[in-house]
């Protein structure tokens, strides 16, 4: 466990890199919802802020902060995405950021809440990362692109030997949904070395494969009649993306629809993290998984039932790794990210995985 001090550098290292973001762009970019299912990067700002002063201050001194009432601008409860545009200036935002935050420190002196400080700076670090996925559908460069995947290793593959692990987390960094960890057993299996690249994903393109029904599940082919005009992933055309750069962009169904393609399938939950010690890296793009996010045996929420808990519905997927903009805080083989398989404006791709018995035949 880090003490006081050390939370506060890290949380600190975490703001300058939050606020980085923001030195780099034209102000009126924050206030644009660059798409329907995400809020502008100016309300994301706001909110990092606001959650931090909901659980560290008193609701005294929340009411003397320069921006009054900021549950109207910055809380997600009874605030639908589209009515968070209204908002305050970028200097106002970014002045009430380091209000409440020199605030908090004065707190953090007379009261330990390690754990609590943990969640915090966490979720600044998924909300800076969901910053850059608004800035790069916006086509801002800033965000970079992923590392490119070394030529010699494209397309290889590595065996999984059948076994137990114990899967999730119970550290001081584990989030409620990683908690408690329990033994799993997992089948023997090859997986892909690397997320698969855009070169690999062209032979998809090349073989019409988002037209062909036999690649597609049910529900992604009623998805994919209900969108006619997407025939490439999300980013397929930012610059300077080059056939060695891991695909990205792409929704459940269009991950599930390569990996038929491919006579293959995606990793469960269990396997994908199973695979983690044994591949070489896990940089670049964030990759789906068949598994559906729900509560592990003995779960209890923390800090707030919504965090997790809301999510726990038969309707989002696992997404497994990191992308090229995760922060360090969150990258871990248990951490687990969350979506709705309809969505690919973020930075996830695909890797795919054979069962040993498939392998065999």
């Amino acid at each position: 466990m880090l003490t006081t001090a050390q939370l506060i550098k890290e949380m600190n290292d975490c703001r300058r890199q939050t606020i980085a973001l923001f030195d780099q762009i034209e102000d009126h970019l924050c206030f644009i919802q660059a798409h329907p299912e995400f809020s502008p990067i100016g309300w994301h700002l706001g909110h990092i802020a606001y959650t931090e002063s909901l659980w560290l201050l008193e609701p005294e001194c929340r009411q003397n902060l320069s921006i009054k009432n900021a549950d109207s601008y910055f809380a997600v409860e009874n605030l639908p995405k589209t009515n968070r545009v209204n908002l305050p200036s970028l200097d106002r935002i970014l002045s009430y950021c380091q209000e409440v935050r020199n605030l908090v420190l004065n707190t953090l002196v007379k009261q330990d809440q390690h754990n609590l400080l943990a969640f915090l700076l966490q979720h600044e670090s998924q909300h800076r990362e969901i910053m850059t996925f608004i800035l790069h559908m916006m086509g801002e460069q800033i965000t970079g692109i992923p590392p490119e995947i070394p030529p010699e290793t494209i397309g290889h593959t590595i065996t999984i030997p059948a076994g137990e692990f114990s899967q999730g987390n119970n550290n001081f960094w584990a989030l409620d949904n990683e908690k408690l960890p329990f033994k799993q057993y997992v089948e023997s299996f090859t997986i892909d070395v690397h997320p698969i690249t855009r070169g690999q994903f062209q032979l998809f393109l090349e073989a019409k494969g988002y037209d062909r029904q036999e690649f597609w599940s049910k529900d992604g082919w009623n998805w994919r009649q209900q969108n006619p005009d997407i025939n490439t992933p999300r980013f397929w055309h930012f610059p300077n993306l080059t056939d060695r750069h891991p695909v990205y962009g792409v929704s459940f169904y269009e991950a599930e629809a390569y990996a038929n393609f491919s006579h293959k399938r995606l990793p469960t939950e269990a396997e994908w993290e199973k695979s983690y010690s044994f591949l070489p890296d896990l940089n670049g793009v964030w990759q789906w998984t068949q598994t559906l996010f729900d509560a592990y045996p003995g779960f209890s929420f923390f800090p707030y039932q919504g965090y997790s808990a809301s999510y726990f519905d038969h309707s989002h997927y696992v997404i497994k790794g990191r992308s090229w903009q995760s922060r360090k805080w969150t990258i871990r083989p248990s951490f687990r990210n969350w979506y709705l398989p309809h969505i690919r404006d973020i930075f996830v791709g695909i890797r795919c995985v054979t069962p040993a018995s498939d392998r065999e035949q």
